[in-house]
């Protein structure tokens, strides 16, 4: 029964680390007009917000960047240079590791193959690696499914996601403000 009143019009946007389907569809059926996910960012949402308002945002149609710089510069002026610099060398041995991981016996254990995949896919969105999560996210849904055939196929996808993801993790952390000698 559509609402009538004068915010029966109003957008509402769920903004959550939840990104499993069928929480996806809880949101929608409870009243939700769409979701963003982490890593959350001002351009998915204004992206969301255009898309519902029918104006199309810029670049509408492509693919988002694989890390966005906004976190990395957000980490760096928090944690400071050399701090984000050990980060994200240890988050590169992480994914590494998980990577070999799954690989090797992502189908014994599904418990373990979600576990895993979801704390890396929480540090990606810390991070801003958008791609990476995303591609994280799948596998940790296959895995709680029980979908081998997803499972395979999202795995078989990963190396090619963090190719692309760990140079330009590399790019944004040398754009990162150097403190000045004094």
């Amino acid at each position: 029964m559509p609402q009538e009143g004068p915010c029966a019009r109003v957008l509402v946007i769920a903004l959550t680390a939840n990104a499993v389907a069928e929480e996806r569809h809880a949101f929608l059926a409870g009243g939700m007009d769409d979701i963003v996910t982490k890593p959350l960012s001002r351009a998915a949402l204004e992206r969301v917000i255009a898309d519902h308002a029918g104006t199309g945002a810029p670049g509408r149609g492509q693919a988002p960047p694989a890390v966005a710089g906004s976190y990395i510069d957000g980490l760096c002026d928090t944690l400071g240079v050399e701090a984000l610099s050990g980060l994200l060398d240890r988050f590169g041995e992480e994914v590494e590791t998980l990577v070999g991981f799954l690989e090797r016996s992502a189908e014994e254990d599904l418990a373990e193959t979600a576990a895993r995949t979801h704390k890396i896919a929480g540090s990606a969105a810390t991070l801003g690696a958008v791609a990476l999560r995303s591609a994280l996210v799948t596998i940790e849904e296959a895995a709680k499914a029980g979908d081998g055939t997803a499972l395979r196929d999202s795995i078989a996808a990963l190396p090619r996601v963090w190719s692309e993801t760990r140079p330009a993790l590399v790019a944004e952390r040398r754009k990162a403000p150097r403190p000045s000698a004094s």
